[in-house]
Parts: C-alpha cells; sequence; structure tokens
C-alpha cells in the first residue's frame, strides 16, 4: 500500500519484537481501529495492522493504536477539535497531529489555529498518511 521506500524506511527501523507483538494482537488492532472508525483497507490501518506505530520517527512520536481514543476524546472536549479528527500525536510541543478520517489527510495543528482547523482554512501537511510517512522520513534527523 504504501511506496517501497516507505516500506523500507519503516521495515528498517522495527524491532523484531515489535513485528511479533503485533502479528499475535493483529485481531486487536483491528478491532481498536473499528471501534475509531477507521477503515481496515485505508493507509491508517495498514500502517497500525503492519507496522504499529513505533517505527515512524522524525518529528513526532505517533500514539500506539489503543492510546488514540483517549488522545482524540481530549482534543475533541478541550481543543475544540471537530469529531471527524483522530489524534495521531498527544500534545507535542506547540501542537497535536490529527487524521482527518472523512479526506484521509493528516494536519500539524498548532496552538492557535484550532479555529482554522474547524472553519476548513488550515491546509493539511499531508494529503495522506503515506504523504505523512513520507514527510516524517524527511524529517527524521531535523
Amino acid at each position: 500500500m504504501f511506496s517501497p521506500v516507505i516500506r523500507q524506511w519503516l521495515d528498517s527501523n522495527q524491532h523484531p519484537g515489535y513485528a511479533s507483538h503485533l502479528r499475535t494482537n493483529r485481531s486487536n488492532v483491528e478491532t481498536e481501529l473499528m471501534s475509531l472508525g477507521i477503515d481496515l483497507n485505508s493507509e491508517a490501518a495498514y500502517l497500525y495492522i503492519n507496522y504499529g506505530s513505533a517505527p515512524v520517527r522524525g518529528w513526532y512520536e505517533l500514539n500506539e493504536v489503543e492510546q488514540i481514543q483517549a488522545a482524540t476524546a481530549y482534543a475533541h472536549s478541550e481543543l475544540g477539535v471537530p469529531e471527524n479528527f483522530l489524534a495521531l500525536t498527544g500534545i507535542e510541543g506547540q501542537g497535536i497531529t490529527l487524521l482527518d478520517k472523512i479526506t484521509g489527510s493528516v494536519f500539524d495543528v498548532e496552538f492557535g489555529q484550532f479555529e482554522l482547523l474547524s472553519s476548513g482554512n488550515l491546509t493539511p501537511i499531508a494529503k495522506s498518511i503515506g504523504e505523512f510517512l513520507l514527510w516524517c522520513k524527511n524529517n527524521e534527523h531535523a
């Protein structure tokens, strides 16, 4: 589902024990993704089912799939993030990274930009999870 460059990058960052854990717990990951409203045929599901969050390095540390619900609930209740967004990260420094479940776009939202996000006037950093992973790869050593 991802480009060879992204798959190679994820594979190179993957710890064998973590990969084994993902295979063993695949049904739990799928159940969690479905409870979040993530289509199991989406790039986001592909990432969490096959790689998890650990090999994604760079600008941010992604939430484990089990952490997304709590981080998203916080984003909705405390930050005013619209319901169609999921929190891919916790509050990191000056903002949060969000996935739009409708479009698949990824947003890096800084404090002070939540009104722009809600009004649809904030530009995503990536139009897909695959593009977001490329962005992370390119910012890995930033």
